[in-house]
């Protein structure tokens, strides 16, 4: 694989809302179908050897648009799930704030370690994201790869691929539907972070 492109799904309603999704298999709004579509069509430009997602519907949802216009089938992986987020799937953010103040604060000192109520660490959602990526370098040596994911699982990819500490992963930015390009050579170089351009007028 000579170029990643790091795709995270459309909008769902929970984004919307801003509840925490986690591995709850919420699917895209109309809006993230629109997203979708849009991605699709921008990415059409780029020569893809490969699709993948993450098994849940919104990831599909959004691998199958990009997918479309190649003529490729989306390959699914579990591994490119987003971070089990426990019991804090499906609540307002202004409760988990409430609820949870003394967690908040352990998690916003120490992400990498912290792990979430019921659910998951980051290093543990990194294991295994990246676990996926050297697999998919396996299969495919050259051309370019599109990965379509989550929030937390395309910035634990990303600190991996940079070499970047874990605890700094909230430097970066990656918003629904955006697409984020990393060039594999003698080591990884970032060429794109969080593109959005192709979602003019279907932001909102």
């Amino acid at each position: 694989m000579e170029r990643l492109l790091l795709i995270r799904h459309g909008e769902t309603a929970w984004n919307r809302e801003n509840r925490p999704q986690g591995i709850s298999d919420v699917p895209l709004s109309d809006l993230g179908k629109r997203q979708a579509r849009a991605l699709g069509q921008v990415l059409a430009q780029n020569l893809l050897v490969a699709v993948y997602a993450s098994d849940l519907q919104r990831a599909i949802e959004t691998a199958n648009a990009v997918a479309e216009p190649h003529g490729l089938s989306v390959e699914t992986d579990s591994r490119l799930r987003e971070m089990n987020q426990g019991v804090f799937e499906g609540e307002p953010i202004a409760k988990v704030r409430s609820e949870y103040g003394d967690w908040l604060t352990t998690w916003l000192d120490d992400p990498a370690e912290v792990r979430m109520p019921g659910g998951e660490t980051l290093s543990e959602v990194q294991a295994r994201s990246w676990a996926a990526i050297e697999a998919i370098q396996a299969i495919h040596s050259t051309g370019s790869v599109a990965v379509v994911a989550h929030n937390f699982t395309n910035l634990t990819i990303l600190c991996r691929a940079l070499d970047f500490d874990l605890k700094n992963f909230r430097r970066f930015r990656i918003g629904v539907a955006s697409v984020t390009e990393i060039e594999f050579g003698r080591w990884p170089v970032l060429t794109r972070l969080n593109d959005r351009g192709h979602l003019a007028g279907e932001l909102d």
